[in-house]
């Protein structure tokens, strides 16, 4: 989720920094959380998580929460997804398709889905 229009950090309004936030970081962290009991009881697992190239535009000071949310979050969280430890091997793949490649997969490949 992202803004409506490009804006600087301090013209984004509460509500929809909160929606950022709960789209863009708490719910990947939700899912990941509920998929895990079951990576855990077979001691396999591959997570895939989707960002967006935007967030590598240099036009960022007018999508700071969403870049930082998008990219930097999931990057970061999906590194952090180790559980060799536990004698589990947790795949993560953090892919940021370009908008040509999202507007594609969603617009040519599925429109008949």
């Amino acid at each position: 989720m992202t803004y409506p229009y490009a804006r600087f950090f301090h013209e984004v309004d509460l509500e929809l920094m909160e929606s950022i936030t709960k789209v863009n970081m708490e719910a990947p962290s939700w899912v990941t959380r509920a998929v895990l009991t079951g990576m855990l009881k077979k001691k396999k697992g591959a997570i895939i998580n989707i960002g967006s190239d935007l967030s590598e535009d240099p036009s960022l000071p007018l999508y700071t929460l969403y870049a930082a949310s998008n990219k930097s979050y999931l990057k970061m969280f999906s590194r952090c997804l180790e559980y060799k430890q536990h004698g589990i091997d947790i795949q993560c793949l953090v892919s940021f398709p370009s908008f040509f490649a999202a507007y594609f997969v969603i617009n040519v490949l599925c429109f008949h889905c």
